[in-house]
């Protein structure tokens, strides 16, 4: 009939017709014809099948150049786009109960996971990844995240950690060839010699279980409970964090390597990632008291409040998670400041700032400061991409790859300048929109605690991602300071240890 619009079949197909042909102009057709069918039907199960191939659509156009599926990629409009169109698609699919909702949504998953790993970013690919492998026993989904696992193990410094999670890697792998009629063609020689890589480094340790729950979670219930949610939200600054919710990840290991400087400077580089674990593992805290304890507290007791009907919560505990979701923003910039030091990047302090710090004089349209690019650090462009998630309220920084991001920006404005309002019921979900005006004052951004609560936890998740990454890139960097190093540079080691646990008073 003439007019009506397209099936997603039917969209679908000609996404799959112009990426088998390399076809860019029908590509770029494909893209403006979804876009079109996306603003006329608001159904969340036909929309989310829509953005899952956008997505491919823009990935098709990146596999019809030459160079865009590299490692050494720092920019790239198309990969930017396929990662946010994945993540609405997943929003929107996530909980179908049909299989063919089932399969787009572990579709959906597996490919922003390999989007997500193709730009330095293996944390969040794991994420995804799993999340498939929830849902179904998916094949692609259980031997990327096998690959992805592999790659990743490949920057961790720690020997035990490494071996480990290369170990899981090889099992991912191996599990998903005993099944390959669902893996992709052509795929399972590229795993397969993956596992050949493993097993060549690992030798029998490939074929030996281990039992990584045995180790102890702490004296109290409290603590137990605390490291539990800890594990199972992946808060933990250790890259073991990244295979479940494992005893074994309980601890926040994560440090720098050695680092070698120059006489006078001394060991700031390590005494400033200090400060950012310490300000992190306290938001987390803050968080999960402010989620999970209950009942009245003694700071609230006398504090007159008056009872503006539309159920506000103000309480010390709303104020922790208010609190932790400020500090682990905070945390972003502070990154930067480190990189901008490290790397010896120049930018005048005042002026540094996670989404601004990559480009030459702070300029998008100038491109990314070759300074970071001739680096060839896989880990400071996974951070670089982790800085694309977050939304600057300046011109070319406001649009970001998390769909999100913009109203986690404007949170964290009205939590810090503004006026932040946490309700624990929303009478707009009530259906008595006459109250509105009344209840709804012009003054606050008004959000459930449960709303708010899964914003601050993905924003701890984020987070820690960027203390990760800024970790495993000092470690790159300070394997290629060692071998640029001239033969004859003298360097006199000083040896620091630990504070113990003991002396935390």
């Amino acid at each position: 009939m003439a007019g009506s619009k397209p099936s997603v079949k039917e969209l679908a197909n000609k996404v799959d017709e112009a990426w088998f042909s390399r076809d860019m102009s029908k590509l770029q057709e494909c893209i403006d014809l979804i876009k079109d069918q996306l603003q006329e039907d608001g159904d969340a199960k036909r929309n989310g099948a829509l953005y899952y191939f956008l997505a491919n659509a823009h990935s098709g156009k990146r596999a019809c150049q030459p160079g865009k599926n590299t490692l050494e990629n720092w920019e790239d409009e198309d990969i930017e786009a396929e990662i946010f169109n994945l993540r609405v698609a997943h929003k929107l699919l996530e909980g179908s109960r049909s299989q063919t909702g089932k399969v787009r949504y572990c579709q959906a998953s597996t490919n922003l996971g390999n989007a997500l790993s193709l730009v330095g970013r293996p944390v969040e690919a794991i994420y995804y990844w799993d999340k498939a492998l929830e849902a179904l026993p998916f094949g692609m989904a259980m031997a990327n995240r096998g690959y992805g696992l592999l790659h990743y193990s490949r920057f961790v410094p720690d020997p035990s950690h490494k071996n480990l999670i290369a170990h899981r890697a090889y099992r991912d792998m191996a599990t998903a060839l005993e099944h390959p009629i669902d893996l992709e063609p052509g795929s399972t020689d590229i795993f397969a010699d993956a596992m050949a890589f493993i097993r060549s480094n690992l030798g029998d340790f490939v074929d030996k279980d281990f039992d990584l729950n045995t180790y102890s979670l702490g004296k109290t219930h409290g603590e137990r409970q605390y490291r539990r949610w800890c594990l199972n939200q992946r808060l933990f600054l250790n890259p073991l964090n990244d295979l479940g919710s494992l005893a074994v990840a309980a601890a926040d290991v994560l440090h720098l390597p050695t680092i070698t400087t120059d006489l006078h400077e001394g060991p700031w580089a390590l005494s400033f990632f200090n400060q950012l674990k310490q300000e992190y593992v306290s938001a987390r805290f803050l968080l999960y008291e402010g989620i999970h304890n209950r009942g009245l507290h003694y700071s609230d007791k006398d504090v007159s409040i008056v009872n503006t009907l539309d159920y506000s919560s103000h309480t010390i505990h709303t104020q922790k998670i208010i609190i932790a979701f400020r500090a682990a923003y905070s945390l972003f910039d502070k990154v930067a400041y480190f990189v901008n030091e490290y790397i010896k990047v120049g930018i005048p302090i005042k002026f540094v700032s996670i989404k601004t710090i990559w480009y030459t004089q702070r300029e998008k349209k100038k491109g990314i400061n070759p300074l970071f690019t001739d680096l060839e650090n896989n880990a400071l462009r996974g951070l670089y991409w982790l800085s694309k998630d977050l939304s600057e309220n300046r011109p070319g920084f406001r649009d970001a790859m998390e769909p999100e991001a913009q109203e986690i920006d404007y949170l964290r404005q009205c939590s810090e300048h503004r006026f932040l309002k946490l309700v624990d019921f929303s009478f707009r979900s009530e259906g008595r929109p006459q109250f509105e005006s009344f209840l709804g004052d012009k003054l606050s951004n008004i959000q459930t605690k449960k709303e708010f609560v899964a914003k601050a936890i993905k924003l701890m998740q984020l987070s820690r991602s960027a203390l990760l990454y800024l970790s495993l890139a000092v470690q790159t960097h300070e394997v290629r300071k060692k071998r640029l190093a001239r033969s004859n540079h003298l360097t006199a080691p000083i040896n620091l240890g630990h504070v113990d646990d003991k002396w935390k008073v």
